[in-house]
């Protein structure tokens, strides 16, 4: 297992080393390898932000990446339980732009100005 940000843990100052991997958590079960992004909120939000990259890898692994979504993440704070659901096929699931909130657009060529 490869968690891009165990170090977190011992190390407020730990930078995110998870960027640009499309996951947190990388899994090796035999052969099949399982891709795991978190999202986490402090209370029920239905709301949550990916990264191009993220969905990205999530669209191109599909059956193999899953996300984990934790609601009242401060319950633990009070030795309880937090709320945590399990998505399989996220990319089908979710990416319906109807259903979107909003999206950001970057034309290719154009600088990001």
């Amino acid at each position: 297992m490869i968690w891009h940000n165990e170090g977190v843990i011992e190390n407020e100052k730990w930078d995110d080393k998870s960027i640009g991997k499309g996951c947190d958590i990388e899994l090796k079960l035999n052969s099949r390898h399982l891709y795991i992004e978190v999202k986490a909120s402090k209370s029920k939000n239905g709301l949550f932000t990916m990264t191009s990259t993220e969905m990205q890898k999530m669209r191109d692994e599909g059956d193999d990446y899953y996300l984990i979504k934790i609601n009242w993440l401060e319950k633990i704070i009070k030795n309880e339980s937090p709320d945590v659901y399990v998505f399989e096929l996220p990319y089908t699931k979710f990416f319906k732009p109807e259903k979107m909130k909003e999206a950001t657009f970057r034309i290719e060529g154009e600088s990001n100005e």
